[in-house]
């Protein structure tokens, strides 16, 4: 399968979908006014082998994820599969894990990402297309390894390969759009455009007598993405995601 094929028939059926009609997850309904608002995963307008217009249409199907989420809560997603087989979703997400310096860190097939030359990763990256169209997909074990804490203990690490991490990310795009819509302001953990300073500077403004806060209670859950349990996490999914394809 080659990559010139993908990418043509990918293009016929988006210039085809544009077509006949807009993506069914938009809302005509303009969304809701407060505190929340559309949040668009990052696709970087210089990915390597995507063209603008490919790159403008992943942003528009995800403002518009984006969109019906904030405004139908209860809406369950259906169809979203498509978006994480199709070439140019992944060779966008490709583009964002090698510009991570851990690209070059390798999975249990030992293979480094940024060290793998252009004409494998298209290989790699057409027979990733075709598991996922045919459902045989099957991601590999992690590799463990361990970093050490500030306290002396070593913290748990799992190395997904290369591939994996494509995948991934590619659901990471799909996903992101919808569940931020739904996440409050007051959240900064793992979240794009958050980080810790921001939870700072958010308690910096409040705690002052003109806010009226005082007190700062910190907590943490021993162990929690060791001992999280997949099946609840499969169940808070399943409220927002409708497709079960795998």
């Amino acid at each position: 399968m080659g990559r010139s094929a993908e990418v043509g028939e990918t293009g016929r059926n988006a210039r085809s979908s544009r077509r006949k009609s807009r993506p069914s997850h938009g809302a005509r309904n303009k969304p809701r006014t407060g505190r929340r608002s559309i949040v668009i995963s990052c696709v970087r307008p210089g990915n390597a082998g995507l063209v603008q217009g490919y790159v403008m249409e992943i942003a528009r199907v995800q403002k518009s994820l984006a969109t019906k989420a904030l405004s139908q809560p209860m809406h369950r997603f259906d169809d979203l599969y498509r978006y994480v087989r199709d070439v140019n979703w992944l060779e966008s997400a490709r583009s964002a894990i090698m510009s991570n310096n851990g690209a070059k860190t390798p999975g249990v097939d030992g293979i480094n990402g940024q060290e793998l030359p252009v004409s494998e990763w298209l290989v790699l990256l057409n027979q990733t297309i075709e598991e996922l169209r045919e459902g045989t997909y099957c991601p590999m074990p992690a590799r463990r390894i361990y970093i050490p804490k500030a306290n002396g203990k070593q913290r748990p690490l799992g190395i997904p390969t290369i591939r994996d991490r494509m995948v991934q990310e590619a659901l990471r795009m799909v996903m992101e759009p919808i569940y931020e819509s739904h996440f409050l302001p007051c959240s900064n953990g793992f979240r794009p455009g958050r980080s810790t300073m921001t939870a700072i500077n958010h308690l910096q403004r409040l705690c002052n007598e003109k806010g009226k806060y005082f007190w700062i209670v910190e907590g943490d859950i021993k162990g929690c993405f060791d001992a999280i349990s997949h099946e609840k996490l499969i169940h808070v999914l399943r409220k927002q995601i409708a497709d079960e394809r795998q």
